[in-house]
């Protein structure tokens, strides 16, 4: 039965004792209520700090990745008519995927892709609202699958005829 009090015979003390095993009863389920909200509103803190985490240390990371390929590679850019100031038809960083260690670019866009999409994880838990309120993390995680197809979809030489892979590198652009 649901009440413990229900197996007990009527005697002279039984209305007092019904309503403490009662009320324990329903103390011990509140706190086993309380734990699930409680867990529940860890997770979300969880979520929430991991994203925040992931939205600060994306960009920092790609941005140093970046930085050491054109160094690492800047005869093989400017072998491709890369300049760093003036305009030219090589598409940076995308180009430094074409490179010796075009492999670290390649995870580069992958790993700040995944990052973009805890990103937007977080920003979806912490918004919580309706309406205009998901549009924001909604287009974080557009950002982070098109960082995942550019990634996966390495850009044409400058000049090369247009290739699958060129054609949907552009497409996460």
């Amino acid at each position: 039965s649901s009440c413990p009090a229900s197996s007990r015979s009527a005697g002279p003390y039984a209305s007092e004792t019904s309503i403490a095993d009662g009320v324990a009863h329903y103390r011990a389920r509140a706190g086993k209520v309380s734990g699930m909200i409680r867990s529940g509103m860890e997770d979300r803190y969880h979520i929430v700090r991991r994203g925040a985490i992931a939205g600060i240390s994306g960009p920092l990371i790609f941005a140093a990745v970046v930085v050491f390929l054109t160094v690492a590679e800047y005869d093989f850019m400017r072998g491709l008519g890369w300049h760093p100031i003036r305009r030219n038809g090589v598409y940076w960083p995308s180009s430094t995927a074409l490179g010796p260690y075009g492999w670290l670019q390649v995870a580069n866009f992958v790993i700040f892709g995944l990052l973009m999409l805890v990103f937007a994880a977080g920003l979806w838990r912490a918004a919580k609202a309706r309406g205009w309120w998901q549009v924001g993390p909604a287009l974080m995680f557009v950002a982070g699958v098109a960082l995942l197809v550019l990634g996966f979809f390495k850009t044409d030489r400058p000049g090369a005829e247009i290739s699958f892979s060129g054609t949907m590198h552009g497409v996460g652009f």
